[in-house]
């Protein structure tokens, strides 16, 4: 199935073509490039990814992407509802 735009459904990401093809997920931390927000899911038993980010020369820690660089699609506004709704709206 081609997925031209990424999409959130219910907290989750799912990324574009794109985006997913260039995500590498066998990383440590000395490495670079662009990795998933991986988080377990304990009632299905597997990995859902919540998110995307980068990491660089120059941003060692790494940088969460907002939106999609390759399809511009929001993949980032559920992470922010939901810290409002844990952390309160000060």
């Amino acid at each position: 199935m081609n997925r031209f735009k990424c999409e959130v459904q219910h907290g989750k990401v799912f990324p574009c073509d794109t985006l997913d093809k260039t995500t590498d997920n066998t990383h440590t931390r000395s490495e670079k490039g662009i990795f998933a927000l991986l988080v377990p899911d304990l009632v299905l038993d597997k990995w859902i990814s919540k998110g995307f980010w980068v990491k660089t020369d120059y941003y060692t820690k790494g940088i969460m992407f907002n939106f999609c660089p390759f399809c511009g699609t929001d993949i980032g506004s559920h992470l922010k509802i939901k810290a409002k709704e844990v952390l309160g709206d000060d």
